[in-house]
């Protein structure tokens, strides 16, 4: 279920922008890197046609994700008005439901960032293939806040939501069917620093 606890904490979770991931989980036994995977997928043909696919859905979902990010950010940098493309194309529709007052909120008060937050690590935390065009993958981040800056309409600054200079958040991205793209269904701000 999407958490969306103040407009701060959704704030949070709407500037969460950066890179691509580093890690993927596998389903049993434990992390394994994306890299380790690839390196053995191009060095011995040896991953199974399951172990194949499920890397191949992870990858999508990674750059889905990074998608997701930047557009996350220039909604941000252009005041928050870019929320019927996140609404239409990248949220799901509970998130969709919990973000876009916030974004409409923050654009009503000419509210913009500058700035993003740099990705410190990312791992695939959780992955569902429950039925092939439906599967889910889980990421957690840990984002460095440091440059990131929110400015009221005057241009004067204003703090961000988060005290730590390092914040972690975790995405849940949901295929929506075998001819279609990914949806971020769940966008939840961690409580503490990472």
């Amino acid at each position: 279920m999407t958490r969306t606890r103040t407009a701060g904490v959704a704030l949070l979770a709407a500037l969460a922008v950066a890179g691509g991931l580093a890690a993927c989980a596998d389903d049993d036994a434990g992390a394994a890197s994306l890299a380790e995977l690839q390196a053995s997928a191009s060095a011995s043909p040896s991953l199974s046609d399951d172990e194949q696919e499920k890397q191949q859905v992870i990858e999508e979902a990674e750059e889905f994700l990074a998608e997701f990010r930047q557009v996350e950010a220039d909604a941000g940098n252009d005041g928050f008005t870019r929320w019927p493309t996140l609404a239409n194309e990248y949220w799901g529709s509970e998130l969709a439901q919990g973000m876009v007052p916030a974004y409409q909120e923050m654009a009503g008060k000419g509210q913009y960032t500058t700035g993003a937050p740099e990705l410190v690590s990312s791992e695939v935390t959780d992955y569902v293939a429950a039925e092939a065009g439906h599967e889910q993958v889980e990421i957690a981040s840990c984002l460095d806040t440091s440059s990131l800056h929110m400015h009221k309409k005057d241009g004067s600054e204003i703090p961000l939501p988060v005290d730590a200079e390092r914040s972690a958040v975790v995405h849940r991205l949901e295929h929506q069917g075998e001819e279609n793209s990914w949806r971020v269904i769940e966008s939840t701000p961690q409580d503490g620093s990472c």
